[in-house]
């Protein structure tokens, strides 16, 4: 897995000698952002406003919200995210009409999922022979946690007609077929299917929407795949990228996006 490097940012206020303290109220008087020094550091917890931005902090119980460009981060026993004197990250409550709140990273291991879902959107080459075969292959995972390899293998029937089966592990459990207009697209009616696996610890609903998929005169081509399913893990890594979101890495290798932006 490739380490995401970030930097964190010093400010400069008033005098060029002088450091900003990392924590302050907003005031009239501008900070000196010119002469800004950029460390970087291994910590995927240490970010860097690019803008005339600030980080939102709350300091303990207190209601007052303040204001640092310092971004230096770190975890608290609870999960929830500080700066280095102990100030609360915030970030924006869309559940509660953005209001404001501290951000808690949930730590502890994650429940393994059954796959329900399944994404697929590829292109079949309109020029493909008839009786002519491509296959995608990915893995779910059943109630346990365990995985299971799925194929999807694609024959082409006549003209904008594929034949699609499903297999699990290598025995047969589902088909279906998929219709395109004479454009390329898909036909809304058929993007859609859902069928039943008969995993080991009992049946299993799986639903395959193959919305975007197309058929035009261009070689056969995997455009998109993503599946619900996971096997239980432990977090082992915290990524937060350039828009602010908290990307959740769980071995193994699960990715999860907490679904929360801080606060600028």
């Amino acid at each position: 897995m490739k380490k995401l490097i970030v930097v964190f940012i010093l400010c400069l206020y008033n005098m060029p000698s002088l450091y900003a303290t990392p924590i302050m109220k907003l005031k009239a008087d501008s900070l000196n952002l010119k002469n800004c020094l950029y460390t970087k550091t291994d910590s995927s917890m240490d970010i860097s406003l690019l803008n005339k931005g600030y980080f939102v902090v709350k300091r303990g119980k207190g209601d007052g919200l303040f204001y640092t460009r310092f971004g230096s981060f770190m975890l608290d026993s609870e999960g929830f995210l500080l700066t280095s004197n102990g100030d609360f990250l915030q970030r924006f409550d869309v559940e509660a009409s953005d209001s404001l709140a501290k951000i808690q990273i949930p730590t502890s291991n994650i429940k393994s999922c059954p796959t329900s879902n399944i994404q697929l959107r590829l292109n079949l080459d309109s020029s493909e022979e008839v009786n002519g075969k491509q296959r995608v292959t990915m893995t779910i995972y059943n109630s346990l946690g365990a995985a299971h390899y799925l194929s999807t293998i694609f024959t082409k029937l006549e003209a904008n007609l594929w034949q699609v089966e499903i297999e699990v592990d290598q025995q047969m459990v589902a088909s279906t077929e998929l219709q395109f207009e004479y454009y390329g697209d898909l036909k809304l009616h058929t993007k859609d299917y859902d069928f039943q696996w008969n995993a080991p610890e009992g049946l299993t609903n799986i639903h395959f929407d193959f919305e975007g998929t197309t058929q035009y005169q261009y070689p056969f081509g995997l455009t998109y795949l993503k599946q619900d399913g996971h096997s239980a893990g432990s977090l082992a890594h915290i990524t937060i990228n350039n828009d602010g979101e908290i990307d959740l890495l769980y071995l193994p290798m699960q990715f999860t996006d907490l679904t929360t932006t801080y606060s600028v």
